[in-house]
């Protein structure tokens, strides 16, 4: 089915093209958060960026920030979440660096088709900012450190877990963008592999939940590629390859489950429409007639769907009210005032009197009485006055 992703991407991508190769720090450096909140508004209000501001003198920072925005926001990442542990396996893995090229490249065009046209859209782009490192001081290493984060994460990840494999990940993407021309520029003809699996039941030559490749080749030479449309198979024995040794094995079809597998899982056909006026989603038969007043932007219904858990759509400008301010917002609304809690205050701050009520200053302690009220002599007072008039006497 055909799908069109926002074109924002497009636009963005063209612009970076076009000025910002040679800019220092390209894709690290931070926009100005007015400017950002901008170009997110319009993006929400007309899906493109207006002439103005791609005139703006740090118009190529705010593109490449805006572009890891949507990146970073998608509910599941560019790399889908089946991808993270199979690079990480083949950045661990004790083979060649050469085959380790290869299989980052496999690897890439297992992802599903609207995440594999938008990634190496991507490397396309970061295949021309490496090369002149010297002007924008990005070698692949740091591209992959502000880059990789956006685009590959865990599903379920926690601060040890993320610090435990940041190292890894830098260093599979910066393999990955070093190889960036070549996996761009790779045909179907090239490829070996048409799915990543792991193993079901371990064998002393393949641990349990290790992950394989499946051959679109048998040991002859022939190509054993099954219909797109019919999914991995569930039977027979298939010839593949092990991430970590890079050694070749024969396993059951029934001993492996399906990762990676973008070869049997066509473009979505479904999609969502963004109009520009109401922002409502539109019936796909409308879908064409939509799209040729370009009045809307179509966005897949799977892994690239930006929808919020319950179904509505969450715009890019869009921020989530928590905690505090949402009770603030909803008295606000109702029409209460929230409760003001003062702090501490210091201890030499003077206290509030009360109308009607004056402060009167005694030795040792002070304390206050009603106006006009004659005060009484606290019993160490009238002991005291006693014993100064024995004294006299």
């Amino acid at each position: 089915g055909k799908w069109v992703y926002p074109p924002m991407i497009d636009q963005t991508i063209d612009h970076i093209t076009a000025k910002g190769l040679k800019v220092e720090g390209v894709f690290r450096l931070s926009a100005a958060t007015g400017s950002l909140e901008e170009a997110r508004k319009q993006i929400d209000d007309s899906h493109i960026l207006s002439a103005s501001l791609l005139d703006h003198q740090d118009s190529v920072t705010i593109c490449c920030a805006l572009l890891k925005v949507f990146l970073r926001e998608l509910e599941e990442p560019l790399c889908t979440f089946p991808f993270y542990d199979p690079v990480l396996s083949v950045v661990r893995a004790e083979i060649s660096d050469s085959k380790k090229k290869e299989y980052y490249r496999e690897l890439t065009y297992m992802l599903p088709q609207p995440n594999r046209t938008i990634f190496l859209r991507l490397m396309k782009l970061l295949s021309l900012i490496h090369p002149l490192s010297d002007f924008n001081k990005m070698s692949p290493l740091n591209l992959s450190v502000t880059i990789g984060p956006s685009i590959c994460k865990r599903k379920e990840a926690n601060m040890m877990t993320e610090m435990a494999d940041m190292a890894d990940l830098n260093a599979a993407f910066e393999a990955i963008i070093s190889e960036s021309e070549s996996i761009t520029s790779t045909t179907e003809s090239n490829l070996n592999f048409y799915a990543c699996a792991s193993i079901k039941k371990g064998t002393p030559d393949l641990p349990e939940n290790s992950f394989v490749f499946i051959r679109r080749k048998n040991n002859k030479g022939e190509l054993e590629l099954p219909e797109a449309g019919n999914g991995m198979p569930k039977y027979g024995d298939l010839f593949c390859e092990d991430l970590l040794t890079g050694a070749s094995h024969t396993v059951s079809a029934e001993n492996l489950t399906p990762v990676l597998d973008g070869f049997f899982d066509p473009a979505p056909r479904k999609y969502i429409l963004h109009d520009r006026q109401s922002d409502s989603t539109s019936n796909p038969s409308s879908a064409g007639q939509e799209e040729d007043k370009g009045k809307g932007v179509f966005r897949p219904s799977g892994a690239l769907d930006r929808t919020g858990r319950s179904g509505s759509q969450v715009r890019l400008g869009q921020r989530p009210v928590l905690g505090a301010s949402k009770q603030l917002a909803n008295s606000q609304a109702e029409g209460f005032k929230p409760a003001i809690k003062r702090g501490p205050q210091p201890r030499n701050a003077k206290k509030k009197v009360e109308p009607g009520r004056a402060r009167v200053k005694r030795q040792g302690s002070s304390r206050a009485v009603k106006t006009g009220e004659k005060s009484e002599k606290s019993p160490q007072t009238k002991r005291k006055k006693k014993d100064k008039d024995k004294d006299e006497d």
